[in-house]
């Protein structure tokens, strides 16, 4: 055969195949197109109880488009705090003062790093049993339990809501966790 026949046809053929490809691709659907994002609350009206989580997370997107990327550090925080309180409206939540908000910021970090050093001293009195990981973890996990009665709450709950069978960091296990560790 000829080089030139050869070449011809080769061509022709990826001619064909880029013409079936073209169709093929302008016969598929579209897209559907994204559903509009839920339009933050309005002050004085309170939203259902299933869309509260959404309404802000919409009133923080809005926060964050409206205070921008050029604040940093503190500035930013104060400037996303004041927005949320006015995206929220006065009187639809508990209202905390800086020294309440302060004081808390400090009772979970020393309760954390209480349970840091136990956790510590904890894991050095199991350094030198044979215990496999699922045992030294769930020894570790008893022996904090222990010395921190807030701790025994979270990991009763937390195994309580493993025997149901809940998917942790959904909706449900956080819901499930915050009703069970308040008691109600």
């Amino acid at each position: 055969m000829n080089l030139q026949l050869i070449l011809q046809r080769a061509a022709i053929g990826a001619g064909a195949l880029i013409l079936a490809i073209g169709l093929a691709v302008a016969q598929t659907a579209p897209a559907p197109a994204p559903a509009p994002a839920p339009a933050p609350a309005q002050p004085g009206t309170s939203p259902a109880p299933d869309s509260s989580r959404m309404d802000g997370r919409a009133a923080r997107e809005a926060c964050r488009n409206q205070v921008g990327s050029d604040l940093r550090g503190q500035d930013r925080r104060e400037a996303m705090r004041k927005c949320m309180a006015e995206t929220r409206g006065a009187g639809t939540g508990p209202q905390l003062s800086e020294a309440e908000r302060n004081r808390i910021r400090e009772m979970r970090g020393a309760d954390r790093t209480a349970v840091k050093e136990a956790r510590k001293t904890c894991r050095e009195g199991l350094k030198n049993e044979r215990l496999t990981e699922d045992e030294r973890r769930t020894g570790i996990e008893d022996c904090v339990a222990k010395a921190n009665p807030r701790y025994a709450k979270a990991l009763a709950c937390r195994r309580e809501a493993d025997s149901k069978k809940l998917e942790k960091r959904s909706g449900p296990y956080r819901d499930f966790m915050r009703s069970c560790i308040r008691g109600a």
